[in-house]
């Protein structure tokens, strides 16, 4: 089983690494498709717009938020928003990527 992956950034090169980050055919994760922006990805505002429309509309979606931001309150804010992940991009690997996906990707298979 494969599952989609929808990465939404408004940096051209974190789109570019994160596609090169590692070999995408050897994990159970497509990587679907990308946006600049919640409005590309939702019409929405920004990616904690995004969070919110898609719980408001019972959007089953996790969404893990990859961010520049170590911010308290920014990573509290998705937290509650309905995030199910935050990370940092200053500390992203391949390795970890997958980590954090695997763990996502366990809680949609054991419901």
């Amino acid at each position: 089983m494969s599952l989609q992956i929808l990465l939404v950034d408004d940096e051209p090169a974190i789109k570019i690494g994160f596609r090169q980050l590692t070999d995408w055919s050897k994990t159970p994760y497509t990587l679907c498709g990308t946006a600049g922006n919640g409005k590309e990805a939702l019409a929405v505002m920004d990616g904690i717009g995004l969070i919110h429309a898609l719980k408001q509309n019972n959007s089953e979606i996790p969404i893990i938020v990859l961010s520049s931001y170590s911010d308290f309150e920014l990573v509290r804010e998705a937290l509650t928003a309905g995030a199910a992940d935050y990370i940092l991009k200053a500390n992203i690997s391949a390795d970890s990527l997958i980590a954090h996906l695997d763990k996502v990707a366990g809680n949609i298979l054991n419901r």
